[in-house]
């Protein structure tokens, strides 16, 4: 999906951080007792991630388009009402106590078509490869299919066997069912995704390097590929298959908006759809392999990774992330926020090697590493490891609980997509 890319941007220069300002005179520290009389705090995801085996949880479709037996169950077209259910918002507390809205867990995920259908269908995606026209290797430069198939001199022979997929296949459902489990343990009142639009939004006309979303409610998109089978498995579990209505909360993305102005990010605005449109698989995905049945209101982030010449450098998405926390932290709703980077990682040339320069410095925390990856590395579907730097800096300090990293490659000249999983504590 998305085969576009190139891209530059621009470095901006940070702000003191909010909790330096505070000591100057603005909001102060949390104080104990902010959260409302009587409201428990879930327990943490065990620190171990237990594994859940595949179509062992409730909700009927849960996983990437199939169930264990290799049927895809029912899915709603909507939910309460097409969504309009009234989103969490401030609960009255005790004389005195001071409200913030807390992001209580991260998380990243690739949205690949690869994790919605079967290994028996792969092999038409990468028939499909030959014809992309914007396939990066690993120095940033345009290869043909053949030249890279050349210069791979059969080296991927063992990764493209029906064995080797069926058992990445089973690998990145083990890890999508955790990620299920730990967003389940998290109870968040409210996710917020930062993924990419890839013109199921916007157009050349009007491209914001990066926008929210304030709607109340709000609608997919339709994936009108359904020629194809294989694209008809993704257009399912990307609830892009037929309009999928579901609930947004206008109050809490409004005050990260303006929290964002406040950290010196300049942000998109946006409270509807062009006509037409809707949103895309950076958001369906997650919806409904980790929401459904009965999802907490979603609050879309769009970071224009793919098109040029706005995308923004990895150490803005950096400093975004920081800022979205600290936003977070000024909203005086009591409301527990999920964050989630949707997307990535290397594709459509499998680049391991940048992948574990993404994922190390993760694991070890190293914000200049992620700062400087180099942007010509981040072109087609690898720019939206920019969503994983942004997520990376609203979790600064965390540890991660759990990784799963899953290179899949399906043709000879080393195109595929390399899945990733991550939660954070």
């Amino acid at each position: 999906m998305g085969q576009r890319a190139r891209h530059q941007a621009h470095r901006c220069g940070a702000r003191p951080p909010r909790s330096a300002r505070r000591l100057a005179g603005g909001r102060g520290p949390r104080r104990p007792g902010r959260r409302a009389a009587g409201r428990a705090r879930p327990p943490a995801p065990h620190p171990t991630g237990d594994r859940v085996e595949p179509g062992g949880l409730p909700g009927g479709d849960h996983r990437g388009g199939r169930g264990a037996a290799g049927h895809r169950g029912p899915r709603p077209t909507a939910l309460h009402g097409h969504g309009l259910t009234t989103p969490p918002t401030t609960t009255p507390t005790q004389e005195g106590a001071h409200l913030m809205a807390e992001i209580v867990f991260g998380a990243g995920t690739s949205h690949s078509p690869l994790l919605a259908a079967p290994p028996t269908l792969w092999a038409e995606r990468a028939d499909q490869d030959r014809h992309n026209p914007e396939l990066y290797d690993n120095e940033g430069v345009i290869r043909s299919f053949d030249d890279l198939a050349a210069r791979a001199d059969g080296r991927f022979a063992e990764q493209m066997t029906m064995a080797a997929w069926e058992e990445n296949w089973q690998r990145c459902q083990t890890a999508l069912d955790r990620l299920r489990e730990d967003f389940r343990a998290a109870a968040p009142d409210v996710v917020l995704i930062v993924g990419d639009d890839q013109r199921e939004l916007f157009t050349e006309t009007n491209q914001p390097a990066m926008a929210i979303s304030a709607a109340a409610e709000m609608k997919t998109g339709l994936l009108d590929d359904h020629d194809s089978e294989f694209l008809k498995e993704a257009a399912h579990s990307y609830l892009m298959d037929q309009e999928f209505t579901f609930r947004g909360h206008a109050q809490l993305a409004e005050d990260l908006a303006r929290g964002l102005m406040d950290e010196n990010i300049d942000i998109g605005w946006m409270t509807g759809a062009p006509p037409g449109t809707g949103f895309g698989h950076a958001y369906g995905f997650p919806i409904h392999r980790f929401l459904l049945p009965d999802p907490v209101p979603v609050i879309p982030f769009m970071l224009n990774t793919y098109y040029p010449p706005n995308q923004p450098t990895p150490r803005r998405c950096f400093q975004l992330g920081r800022a979205l926390r600290a936003a977070a932290a000024a909203s005086p709703l009591d409301l527990r926020i999920a964050v989630l980077a949707s997307g990535g990682l290397s594709h459509f040339v499998v680049d391991e090697q940048l992948d574990r320069r993404v994922l190390d410095a993760i694991e070890n925390k190293d914000a200049e590493t992620l700062c400087t990856i180099p942007t010509e590395l981040l072109n087609s579907g690898s720019s939206e490891i920019r969503n994983w730097i942004t997520i990376a800096g609203a979790m600064e300090g965390r540890d991660v609980r759990w990784s799963e990293y899953v290179p899949i490659v399906r043709s000879a000249a080393g195109t595929g997509c390399a899945m990733s999983f991550v939660s954070w504590t």
